[in-house]
């Protein structure tokens, strides 16, 4: 694999992450504004507020990993290592409450319940990030080749 080829890749999977992710967080903020009316109401609600839910965050990682994907930025590994515990983590909690509780309605990170936890946006998005990872580290390990054949 070149490291051309495998910075164009990172560069699609972080763009197909962040697709996803604002698909799901644009979703969630239109049905919470088509019942409220605002975003700006954060207790008392039948549906959580999207502006405060890991999906949320998670998307925003996203937007700035792809970011620093363009302008390849030494500190997009890093991103990726702490979005990838994050994303991982929050499916993590949501596997947990779904064993504990038995239930086929847990609440995941995007603020919807789901009964299959390998079909939730926590477990895609998750799922991303693992793969932009990989091929990060995978593109770190071919330029560390490529500088020490260089010398």
């Amino acid at each position: 694999m070149s490291l051309i080829f495998s910075r164009k890749t990172l560069t699609v999977v972080l763009a197909l992450g962040s697709a996803y992710a604002w698909y799901t967080n644009i979703a969630k903020m239109v049905a919470f504004y088509d019942v409220y009316g605002t975003f700006a109401r954060f207790q008392n609600t039948t549906l959580p507020n999207p502006l405060i839910t890991p999906c949320f965050y998670g998307g925003i990682a996203f937007l700035i990993a792809l970011w620093l994907s363009l302008r390849n930025s030494k500190y997009l590994h890093l991103l990726l290592m702490a979005s990838t515990l994050f994303a991982w983590g929050n499916w993590s909690w949501g596997i947990v409450q779904y064993s504990i509780l038995k239930s086929s309605d847990t609440i995941f990170c995007s603020g919807t319940s789901a009964s299959n936890p390998f079909l939730t946006p926590c477990f895609i998005g998750a799922s991303f990030f693992t793969s932009a990872l990989i091929i990060s580290h995978k593109g770190k390990r071919l330029a560390k080749a490529t500088s020490s054949n260089h010398t």
